[in-house]
């Protein structure tokens, strides 16, 4: 189904009670009138040459001989042009029951796991994962255990649960070590790279993931990889801006967007998405504001024509985001609430995450300081799920912001108290000069001992990282 999309609208998808998808369209003139929708609904075009999806999820589909890979193919494709979305899942699952090998669940549960990745139903793809992987934990084919395994790790990515991702990631890796990297090989390297990444970052374990990104982007300039470039240099900006380098938070994305205006006429459409809601991210940061919200109305316009609502939600959320710099707070709290639903509904924990302090920054702004509070309440168990510091350390700054205005004092040492230990348990300290970084604005300097350092005391002159005792002049910057 094709939704429309119209300029300087905010839509969100919703099924309907028919089992389809309908779009709920937010003017932004009604910035609170989350019940009273106008939907609009259209028909696919149906113009011959349209790509099926099914075709695509079954030819990256590995593990079986080819005529039984056709034979499955023709009767799910033949399927998919009569069926909606819901139909066409359980007709799936009732192939899968009758599965009669382990080659056809595997290949089967594949195409459920990026079915509803793409889709952003994290919460069934995790399922599918888990089924996926426990049908080939034994097995002796190397490429489905580092499919299954894979599926897996990005699942609990997406979940939140990052130590498990981590885990799974750099089980994968090890599978990987001491192999020639062909085709194949190379895409799962780069992929449990990147998983590894992502996972390490959400847990605030910022040297481990600055190595596998580190790897990712020699590998990408090895093979000449733009697309794999591009989406390390956006996790990359996610990595710096946590650390409160904006100067990198910001370098990161503008670079991916010149590899996508440079060579991204013909990348997927996710990849568009997330390297456009990273620069929309990097312009709000940089009080770009007009140029953010172009962006978010583009990924918005190709998230919708692909059913994405994980990117939906994302795009949402940045709306939101850019309302409330504009001290618009009236049109941000029904967006942050929106996005917060939908986060909720596909197990994006880090979504969710972001949704409830932006909420609780509006309510402080409308001096609402109790529902503010419950929000706040909200995010430190949310943190305490992902395992992630650097938003703990933000939300105890707040709260001793907002404790210090009512003048309490037991609060306020209870709080700061739990900020310098969410700063230990970070464990990043400057490869100079020891002191903490995370708590403050700063720019900063990674080598490829994966430790970082304050500009300035790299600039005052350093012979050897204290971290790690290695020569300094041995080592490499990552850029």
């Amino acid at each position: 189904m094709r939704v429309l999309i119209a300029r300087n609208s905010l839509y969100l998808s919703r099924r309907s009670t028919s089992g389809g998808f309908v779009a709920a369209k937010f003017t932004e003139s009604e910035p609170r009138s989350c019940a009273r929708q106008n939907v609009m609904v259209a028909k696919d075009s149906g113009k011959k040459g349209n790509t099926n999806p099914i075709n695509s999820w079954l030819l990256r589909a590995m593990g079986l001989c080819q005529s039984k890979k056709r034979s499955l193919e023709e009767k799910l494709t033949a399927k998919s042009e009569h069926l909606d979305e819901r139909e066409l899942v359980d007709s799936w699952l009732d192939t899968l029951q009758r599965a009669t090998n382990d080659d056809e669940k595997f290949t089967l549960y594949k195409i459920l796991v990026e079915f509803f990745e793409d889709r952003g139903h994290f919460w069934n793809m995790a399922g599918y994962a888990q089924k996926q992987f426990d049908l080939v934990r034994n097995s002796v084919n190397k490429e489905h255990l580092l499919c299954g395994s894979l599926n897996l790790a990005r699942a609990k990515l997406f979940l939140g649960d990052h130590s498990e991702a981590a885990k799974m990631a750099n089980y994968s890796l090890s599978m990987l070590e001491n192999i020639d990297l062909n085709a194949v090989n190379y895409r799962f390297k780069v992929d449990a790279l990147l998983t590894a990444g992502g996972a390490n970052i959400g847990c605030s374990r910022y040297s481990i993931a600055l190595g596998h990104l580190d790897a990712a982007l020699r590998l990408s300039h090895m093979y000449s990889d733009k697309v794999t470039e591009a989406l390390t240099c956006c996790l990359l900006s996610q990595l710096y801006f946590q650390l409160r380098d904006e100067g990198k938070g910001t370098f990161y994305p503008m670079k991916a967007d010149s590899l996508l205006a440079r060579f991204g006429e013909h990348w997927d459409e996710k990849s568009k998405c997330t390297i456009m809601l990273s620069v929309a991210y990097a312009e709000r940061k940089s009080k770009k504001l007009d140029s953010a919200m172009a962006r978010c109305e583009e990924a918005m316009a190709i998230a919708h024509e692909s059913n994405d609502r994980a990117t939906q939600a994302h795009t949402i959320l940045c709306f939101a985001d850019i309302h409330r710099q504009r001290m618009d707070n009236d049109a941000a709290i029904p967006r942050y609430k929106a996005a917060l639903k939908m986060f909720q509904d596909n197990g994006d924990s880090m979504g969710k995450l972001r949704a409830q302090i932006g909420l609780a920054k509006c309510l402080i702004f409308k001096k609402d300081q109790r529902e503010a509070s419950h929000f706040y309440q909200l995010a430190v168990a949310t943190c305490h799920q992902t395992e992630n510091k650097s938003y703990a350390i933000k939300i105890y700054e707040d709260l001793i912001i907002i404790e210090t205005h009512n003048n309490l004092i037991s609060n306020i040492d209870r709080y700061t108290s739990l900020l310098r230990q969410a700063l230990k348990e970070m464990r990043i300290k400057c490869g100079a000069c020891l002191e903490y970084i995370g708590d403050e604005a700063t720019q900063l300097e990674a080598l490829n001992c994966t430790h970082f350092f304050h500009t300035d005391c790299v600039q005052g002159g350093i012979s050897v990282c204290r971290c790690c005792q290695q020569n300094v002049y041995d080592l490499r910057p990552i850029n």
